[in-house]
């Protein structure tokens, strides 16, 4: 007796298999529709993404940092040298200068550290050079300001910017009680009719007209010197050079003292009139 399938009741085939039942099925799969497909495909795209976005800030963050780095090195280099280069503006103060320009000695009586003596020689009368280590009438801070106070200079602030041995100090308020010695000394002076810079070089006092040299009265700058000479200082050679600068650079008046009532009576036109 033929056998028949237990689920559909069909005869079973002569290898006990039901046709229905046991058939290998072969149809294909069914198409995915558009809108699963736009889903896949914008979930690809967004890894895709993300993969992309990550890469690059993982660059950013391992090589921006060394190459910004080297570029702020170079920047502070280069800025740290046009430092170095430039002079100082101090008034009566000897300094490094760039070689291709003169100095201008209507400002600040600067010159070239490499060798001051020349260029002194060659852009003034140059009367005497002078060691700082062997002047032998150098003030003390204590003595500066009893000089000062002396000639009616009171309610001032002296300050001094190297030591005896001519190196860089800054700015330094000198005590009226100190013993310490430099090369010179510098206070503003509020006149009533203008400021002043009073400059102690040495044992020599010179005064200079700030609103005066400034003004449009004035055709060259000037100073006033107790002598027909002016005392600059080179840190450089550390050196004190006595010299008249040509009139053109520099204007020097002599006055017999210079005392805080004397600048307190001169105007721009009684300086134009000295």
């Amino acid at each position: 007796m033929g056998k028949f399938c237990g689920k559909c009741g069909t005869p079973l085939d002569n290898k006990g298999k039901c046709p229905k039942c046991d058939a290998v099925k072969t149809t294909s799969k069914a198409p995915l529709d558009p809108k699963t497909y736009k889903i896949i495909v914008t979930c690809l795209w967004s890894f895709l993404s993300v993969l992309i976005v990550t890469a690059i800030i993982i660059c950013l963050v391992v090589f921006w940092p060394k190459s910004s780095g080297k570029s702020s090195d170079k920047k502070t280099t280069e800025s740290v040298s046009d430092s170095t280069d430039t002079a100082d503006e101090n008034t009566g103060n000897a300094d490094t200068v760039d070689d291709e320009d003169d100095p201008d000695l209507s400002t600040n009586y600067e010159v070239p550290d490499f060798d001051a003596e020349t260029y002194f020689n060659d852009n003034t009368t140059l009367h005497s050079v002078i060691d700082v280590q062997n002047a032998p009438d150098l003030l003390t801070e204590s003595d500066v300001y009893d000089f000062l106070y002396s000639r009616g200079f009171s309610d001032i602030s002296v300050i001094c910017e190297y030591d005896i041995n001519g190196n860089y100090i800054g700015e330094q308020e000198v005590s009226s009680y100190s013993s310490d010695v430099h090369p010179m000394y510098q206070c503003l002076y509020a006149a009533d009719n203008g400021d002043w810079q009073i400059l102690v070089v040495n044992d020599s006092i010179f005064a200079v007209p700030m609103f005066y040299n400034y003004s449009d009265e004035s055709e060259a700058s000037v100073i006033l010197s107790e002598t027909d000479t002016i005392t600059s200082f080179d840190r450089a050679t550390n050196k004190f050079y006595i010299n008249v600068p040509t009139d053109s650079d520099l204007r020097i008046i002599n006055v017999a003292k210079i005392t805080a009532e004397l600048l307190n009576g001169l105007t721009v036109e009684g300086i134009a009139g000295l």
